[in-house]
């Protein structure tokens, strides 16, 4: 389950695209249910990853942990990036085991400042 809590911010269910302008802040709230071994893990970690979209190579651009499954986008993270199409993925640690949730779309719409 997401759900976001700006209103500046979009989470696209369907795609599992971010969409926001840039230099916009949004928060976004993961809950990831999780079973290793058949038993529910609720002790992880998660990593925001946001790459650039190159076609061959996905370079990164930032790394941002999650606290408690939420995401906050600060206003530093895509002040200085151009508006476009880029990808996110988040990875996920439970113990030994390590899981990644995307890659998914992270679009940067342009600001008129």
């Amino acid at each position: 389950m997401k759900y976001w809590s700006d209103t500046m911010f979009l989470f696209h269910e369907k795609t599992c695209a971010i969409q926001l302008t840039r230099g916009d802040t949004g928060t976004l709230n993961f809950d990831f249910q999780m079973e290793i071994d058949g038993e529910a893990v609720k002790d992880y970690a998660a990593v925001f990853h946001l790459r650039k979209n190159s076609l061959l190579t996905y370079p990164l651009l930032a790394s941002v942990p999650l606290e408690a499954g939420e995401l906050f986008i600060s206003h530093e993270l895509t002040k200085d990036l151009k508006a476009g199409e880029y990808l996110y993925d988040i990875e996920i640690t439970a113990g030994k085991n390590v899981m990644t949730y995307g890659p998914y779309p992270f679009i940067i719409e342009p600001d008129v400042g």
